[in-house]
């Protein structure tokens, strides 16, 4: 019994994945008919890209250095191209359909069109990819971004508190993209750097060597960080024991007050959604984060997920930041994505409060940006 438990999983989810590979093949090379040699070569190819994401899974165990990231950049950008695909297929058979139902054409002429419909489909998957793959491996833009935040005294005008949120440190993500990610950082001379989540793919033992090149980060008034999501997937205990040795605070329930130009600020911070499974101290708590707080000095909440906003705005939070959403990535899940959260990305207000959602600094998955870049983000608190 225990064993059908995973027999039928894994049969299912091979039938669907390799049916998927099947409709490309029969929309991209058998209907088309391509001619030799390049059935045999595109056949063969298709092949392999769909063996590589199964396989995957054995060389990030196998394998380790550029080998293994190779085969991990592989499978995860296959894996990516495949949704762009799926996308133009969709395209081709209605194309098709409508071609056949108001053309009436004969044999000769539907494979024609056939061939057609699946060479611009390629070209068109090859160029989103390029520049799926400019977007998520090129350089990081830099956002920057004022905020006006209510009653704010001032002196605190003019803070600068840059936002690096899911970094998503993992197979892919090396020490040259955390590098960029900490000089880029440091030359914006923030006063405070706050890490909203999702910083890691991985355990301690395969990824703090990567996480380490954090601690060259620079904020006049700290770095801070709260847990997303894949931090309860990671080992979160052991990230939470690792990353103040590096010079991060993380905040788990948290407030600290922060002196500016002779004013005060509270920065507070509670764990994600996800830590409730566990309970104390990873359950968010923000009613027991802020008590016992001046009401009279501004708080800016880490929060990584944005939905966690709707009881923040009630509870007098001037300002919270958040990720998550990645603004969905990249299109066509953008559009699912925003359908399904209640605050996407960018600046929201409610009342007296604000809430900014960075499309995130890193990728999850496909290292793949289509229509929505990157960001580095430079928040400037301003008097409303």
């Amino acid at each position: 019994m225990n064993l059908l438990r995973i027999i039928i999983p894994v049969l299912l989810f091979a039938s669907v994945y390799f049916g998927i590979h099947y409709w490309f093949w029969l929309n991209l090379i058998a209907e088309p008919m391509l001619p030799a040699p390049w059935f045999g070569i595109a056949t063969t190819a298709l092949i392999l890209l769909a063996c590589s994401i199964p396989f995957s899974g054995i060389a990030r165990f196998a394998f380790k250095g550029n080998l293994r990231r190779f085969f991990m950049y592989l499978s995860y950008t296959w894996l990516g191209v495949m949704a762009f695909i799926a996308f133009h297929l969709i395209l081709v058979e209605l194309g098709q359909v409508l071609y056949a139902w108001m053309a009436r054409p004969t044999a000769m002429e539907q494979l024609q069109v056939n061939r057609l419909l699946a060479g611009a489909s390629a070209v068109s998957v090859a160029l989103f990819t390029a520049i799926g793959l400019y977007q998520g491996l090129g350089p990081t833009p830099i956002k920057k971004i004022s905020i006006p935040i209510s009653n704010l005294p001032d002196p605190l005008s003019g803070l600068r508190i840059v936002q690096l949120t899911d970094i998503h440190i993992g197979p892919t993500a090396g020490p040259a993209f955390i590098k960029e990610l900490v000089e880029k950082t440091n030359a914006l001379e923030p006063d405070i750097v706050a890490i909203t989540g999702d910083l890691v793919d991985g355990r301690v033992s395969e990824l703090g060597e990567q996480v380490s090149g954090l601690k060259n980060l620079k904020a006049k008034h700290g770095v801070y960080f709260v847990t997303g999501n894949h931090e309860y997937y990671s080992g979160v205990d052991e990230w939470i024991r690792f990353l103040p040795g590096l010079g991060i605070e993380v905040l788990m329930n948290d407030r600290v007050s922060i002196d500016y130009n002779g004013s005060t600020i509270d920065l507070a911070g509670v764990p994600d959604l996800t830590g409730h499974r566990i309970g104390p101290p990873h359950k968010p708590d923000l009613e027991q984060t802020l008590e016992g707080r001046n009401p009279n000095h501004p708080l800016i909440l880490l929060a990584h997920q944005p939905r966690q906003w709707t009881s923040a705005a009630k509870q007098g939070v001037s300002l919270q930041l958040s990720g998550h959403t990645h603004g969905g990535q990249f299109f066509p899940f953008n559009l699912a994505v925003k359908a399904v959260e209640p605050y996407f990305r960018g600046l929201y207000r409610k009342g007296e409060s604000a809430l900014y959602i960075s499309r995130g600094n890193g990728y999850w998955g496909p290292p793949l940006r289509f229509g929505v870049p990157r960001e580095l983000t430079l928040i400037e608190l301003a008097s409303l």
